[in-house]
């Protein structure tokens, strides 16, 4: 026979794994939106470098992932095709 305490402790279970999964999902949802400085070069069809001065001058931008991990937003690379 189940006690309170096992359907407490199935239900706190549960509930991890799927505030496990919206954590995933999310990063998911957020990686979606950003490329790497290498796959924003790609993209564009232009050196690394080239990347960089783009982002110094503003003209993409960039989010923090990490202390030392940033990402170029798709929607800043769609501009810059735009603009070509």
């Amino acid at each position: 026979m189940l006690t309170i305490d096992d359907i407490e402790m199935v239900m706190r279970r549960e509930l991890s794994k799927i505030v496990r999964e919206m954590k995933v999902e999310n990063t998911k949802q957020v990686l979606k939106q950003v490329s790497t400085i290498e796959e924003t070069a790609e993209i564009l069809s232009v050196s690394k470098t080239t990347v960089y001065v783009l982002i110094e001058k503003g003209l993409l931008e960039t989010v923090k992932l990490g202390e030392k991990c940033s990402r170029v937003t798709n929607k800043s690379i769609l501009e810059i095709q735009k603009a070509k």
